[in-house]
């Protein structure tokens, strides 16, 4: 499980932490995770960059954005002895989609003193999609035997993991019936691992006496 997840109600920062938060071009911090920002040292007024213990990227102007995000992966890599807790910037009042934020980010993948929000982490690493391929490459010999096992067509598979289509509910229910050890939270948000480790242990508990009891039965 990453352990470079944001938390989501941030209410107090260690020393060493930096509040990353979206903000307009005024620099007013009124609305959400801005106004949070305000009590650890947001200054009203500047737009942009390190202030206090927290660093502001203005999030409206998609153009200007970019710019921004590349700003602060050059001063975090500048500043490894902070941590910076990244917000999901962008995805409230600028009216951007975490699908549109999270790629800008994608530097941000090799600095061990980022963290960033558990939906950007899930676009960044594949989405549910990447963690339907995963189970394919993991627990089938083939993408045709994955497509028996859960039934539907190996082309319908491949328009949903290379193409533009999404997996319908359906699909993610014939999944968890076809591989029922699998963590429906880990399939659905990519929350914990693929397997839950208590289910782990029991199956590898009843695997080895199934086959202690038929290397008995053999002798």
């Amino acid at each position: 499980m990453n352990k470079r997840i944001t938390p989501h109600n941030i209410t107090e920062l260690k020393e060493n932490e930096i509040f990353v938060f979206g903000s307009n071009s005024c620099g007013v911090h009124n609305g959400n995770a801005a106004s949070t920002a305000m009590k650890f040292g947001a200054i009203m007024g500047q737009a942009v960059g390190a202030q206090g213990q927290t660093y502001a990227i203005p999030s409206k102007d998609m153009e200007n954005f970019k710019k921004c995000v590349d700003d602060f992966l050059v001063y975090a890599k500048q500043h490894p002895e902070y941590t910076f807790l990244v917000t999901e910037i962008g995805c409230g009042i600028s009216g951007h989609s975490p699908s549109e934020i999270a790629p800008l980010f994608k530097e941000a993948l090799k600095m061990d003193n980022i963290h960033l929000p558990l939906v950007f982490w899930d676009i960044l690493n594949g989405g549910i999609k990447g963690r339907i391929r995963q189970i394919a490459e993991v627990e089938t010999l083939s993408v045709p035997e994955f497509c028996v096992r859960i039934g539907i067509p190996v082309t319908e598979l491949m328009n949903l993991l290379f193409g533009n289509a999404d997996p319908t509910i359906w699909t993610v229910r014939k999944i968890l019936i076809a591989f029922p050890y699998i963590n429906a939270r880990w399939l659905l948000l990519g929350e914990g691992d693929m397997k839950p480790q208590k289910r782990n242990n029991f199956i590898t508990k009843i695997s080895c006496f199934l086959q202690t009891l038929f290397a008995s039965k053999q002798a």
